[in-house]
């Protein structure tokens, strides 16, 4: 049965200034609504959906180690592994069906997120307490979750169920799946809804999304759409069926193009002229924020996924109390040494994202302090005689990113999860430029703004700044053809946002043919960069590269459970392929 139902009477829960409030009433209460300021009390628990919810971990653990350029330090080839750690191996092998905890999480906790909207949404409408004004913005935030919500099921799963107003009988809650172009149009309906309604950059508060997030939104679900017909031998959305947009896809780059420029036409957004300010903690919802989930340590603690990232008891968690969950989540070798041919280690966003050579263990709890922590693809350490600590973890490129110095133990860490990001959006233009057809010049141009800024990003700022990322040519023969300025493109955006949760939906997009290679590369070098640790485990974690488990892949299957309690699935017709 639909499982936000029960979902959507879960209590209200907060973070930082605009998730500081902790509402007790029912949410079906018809008193929740009788005015805006308890309205808004309900908007603000739509947000919390997503902190208290699937974006506390479910979400992210579960679409990152499956997306072909996110690893795992966890043995695979453990049998002793708990259950947690189970499933994130799991995916990290591909063993993925309908019974996957994981998959089920990530799909009630998106669901009750819907859920709750819907029921906000009919609760403002239905308000005879709150003004017409007041109206159009609560539902213009609210509009925009639902919209960024269903988004991320259409990606995950494609055909999908889709309510829209809260469930009254029993019947109202098993509902089937809808077909993808009817999912979208919901989607583009919501968004653009949304940009005309919600609060301007003027008037938006602190760690909120203003009405430009939504433009931004458009940008980026019409490049799906559009890059979805690229499939080599089976479309990502339409793999098997009619595609009821087969000769609309360079109108979707069009829109893709418009709303891409419209943002950065705004001057709305600006890139951070240090790319390092980005991490570590160091600032939440930047100049170039466009949408972050906000995560407090104090306020609203759930913060599961950023520890998962974490290399245990290291210098940069000097007050750690714990190693549990730490390794879950690791770079990707193919990435990391596809960035250092390409510009070299000196790229500052190689420091910024990696540990780079190593670490020394700063713990008191350590056996052996300092003990040193050698990381790929390093053998030796710089600095005295060290005890070297040897485990297969260490044989992946360890994150830094997410790293937040006070962290101690738990899911305390002070992180926000970056949803969208400026360099995103510009990287989406550039992508789009090139596909209608854009003077070379102008998409060169667009991607020479966020090499600058890297170029920019080192110990010397801008005033001195780097020589790599070395600045795009326009007449490089690399990028002659569209489609090499295609390929160039897509990786910039995994050199540019490692491990942000974009490479599970950018491989897929673009269809069979480039998750194949994409797959084929990715395991080239995973075998190239065998250590003795590897052996026995590194065959459990190759990428499938066969056709039709690459097909099987675009898509997470229907959890079994939805499968068995919805009365509108009658047969396994309504799974997806391969499962």
């Amino acid at each position: 049965m639909f499982p936000a139902v029960l979902a959507a009477l879960a209590s209200l829960a907060g973070c930082k200034d605009f998730l500081t409030e902790h509402p007790t009433e029912n949410l079906f209460s018809t008193q929740i609504y009788a005015n805006r300021e308890t309205a808004y009390t309900a908007v603000i628990g739509c947000y919390s959906m997503l902190v208290g919810g699937y974006y506390a971990a479910p979400w992210t653990e579960t679409i990152q180690p499956s997306s072909i350029f996110v690893c795992t330090g966890q043995d695979v080839g453990s049998t002793s592994l708990g259950a947690g750690a189970l499933d994130l191996a799991n995916m990290a092998r591909f063993n993925i069906d309908p019974n996957h905890s994981g998959v089920s999480a990530a799909w009630s906790g998106v669901y009750a997120a819907i859920s709750r909207c819907n029921t906000t949404i009919a609760g403002i409408e239905q308000s005879s307490g709150i003004s017409d004004d007041d109206k159009s913005k609560l539902l213009g935030e609210v509009r925009f979750l639902r919209g960024f919500n269903y988004f991320n099921v259409v990606r995950t799963w494609g055909r999908a169920p889709m309510p829209m107003i809260p469930p009254t009988t029993i019947a109202d809650a098993h509902q089937g799946r809808v077909g993808v172009d009817t999912l979208f149009r919901t989607i583009i309906d919501d968004l653009k809804y949304a940009e005309a309604n919600m609060p301007t950059k003027a008037e938006q508060v602190w760690g909120k999304p203003c009405n430009t997030a939504a433009t931004a939104f458009l940008a980026k679900v019409y490049a799906a759409m559009a890059s979805s017909s690229y499939g080599g031998g089976g479309s990502y959305y339409f793999v098997g069926r009619a595609n009821p947009w087969a000769d609309s896809t360079d109108a979707f780059w069009n829109e893709a193009y418009n709303y891409a420029k419209k943002v950065y036409d705004s001057g709305t957004y600006s890139l951070v002229p240090d790319y390092n300010d980005l991490w570590m903690a160091r600032t939440k919802n930047t100049s170039e924020s466009i949408f972050e989930i906000q995560f407090n340590a104090i306020t609203s603690p759930g913060n599961n996924w950023a520890w998962g990232t974490y290399v245990g008891f290291s210098m940069f968690t000097p007050n750690s109390t714990t190693n549990n969950n730490g390794n879950r989540i690791k770079g990707s070798r193919a990435v990391y040494n596809w960035q250092v041919a390409k510009y070299t280690a000196a790229d500052p966003r190689m420091n910024a994202n990696y540990i780079m050579g190593g670490y020394f263990m700063s713990n008191p709890m350590a056996s052996t302090y300092p003990n040193a922590v050698w990381i790929f693809p390093t053998d030796t350490i710089p600095g005295p005689t060290i005890t070297r600590v040897t485990n297969w973890p260490v044989t992946f490129p360890c994150l830094k990113k997410y790293f937040d110095p006070a962290w101690t133990s738990g899911a305390t860490a002070n992180i926000n999860w970056p949803v969208y990001r400026y360099d995103d959006l510009i990287l989406t233009l550039a992508e789009a430029a090139n596909e209608i057809g854009r003077p070379k010049d102008e998409v060169v141009g667009y991607v020479n703004e966020v090499l600058q800024r890297a170029r920019n990003s080192g110990p010397g700022g801008a005033a001195a700044p780097q020589a790599q990322p070395a600045p795009w040519d326009p007449n490089d023969p690399a990028l002659a053809t569209q489609e090499g300025m295609r390929e160039a493109i897509m990786r910039e955006r995994l050199f540019e946002m490692p491990c942000e949760g974009q490479e599970w939906f950018d491989v897929r997009r673009r269809g069979v043919a480039w998750f194949k290679m994409m797959a084929e590369e990715s395991n080239t070098e995973l075998l190239s960069h065998q250590y003795s640790s590897d052996v026995g485990r590194v065959n459990q974690i190759l990428v499938p590269t066969d056709t039709m488990l690459v097909r099987k892949f675009l898509f997470f299957p229907i959890p079994q459970t939805e499968i068995n309690a919805n009365w509108a699935y009658a047969t396994n017709k309504d799974q997806n392929f391969g499962y």
